[in-house]
């Protein structure tokens, strides 16, 4: 009977080491979901920044375009003036 209870014993610390070691996994898993909001927040922040950079990046881009196309529609029509006069001079 002693060896049955001392078994029964060994069984009980046993399983209070188990419940301990479920306990502080638990706490675990609570700190680790914790740092995943954390981490979550961060990347979402870090989505917003690159949105906000591409947006200027689009900006600046199209602020580029426009003024191209102003300097190349401004040339075009210096071009044809200087044409015409000449061809007005030339008599042709």
């Amino acid at each position: 009977m002693k060896p049955q209870y001392s078994h029964i014993n060994h069984l009980d610390e046993k399983l209070d080491e188990v419940t301990a070691d479920v306990a502080s996994l638990k706490n675990d898993f609570t700190g680790l979901k914790g740092e995943f909001k954390l981490l979550e927040e961060r990347v979402a922040k870090g989505f917003e920044v690159m949105e906000a950079f591409e947006k200027r990046i689009e900006l600046k881009i199209s602020d580029a375009i426009n003024k191209n196309m102003r300097w190349s529609i401004g040339m075009i029509a210096l071009i044809v003036t200087v044409l015409k006069l000449a061809d007005i001079f030339t008599g042709k």
